[in-house]
């Protein structure tokens, strides 16, 4: 019967630190997550200002590369531009 309790003390012990552990981790999820709340944030507002500004700004390059495309294709004679290293 010796062995079974030093066998169950073990298993105790294991489990308790396993619980301390567990413990641990949760106190510094909840630390950290309050600490989130330092971050600023936006108004729905200002998010969409934003995107549609985005959003204009993509159309115009699209344009600006059709054009670009578009006045390179008529003038046959022109250099092809090369990247320098």
């Amino acid at each position: 019967m010796k062995f079974n309790d030093r066998l169950l003390e073990d298993f105790v012990r294991v489990a308790g630190g396993a619980a301390s552990l567990l413990t641990g981790l949760r106190e510094a999820g909840d630390k950290r997550a309050g600490d989130r709340s330092g971050f600023e944030t936006v108004s729905r507002e200002e998010f969409e200002a934003v995107r549609d500004m985005a959003a204009k700004a993509r159309e115009t390059q699209e344009m600006l590369e059709r054009r670009v495309a578009e006045l390179e294709a008529g003038t046959p004679d022109r250099p092809q531009y090369v990247e320098q290293p």
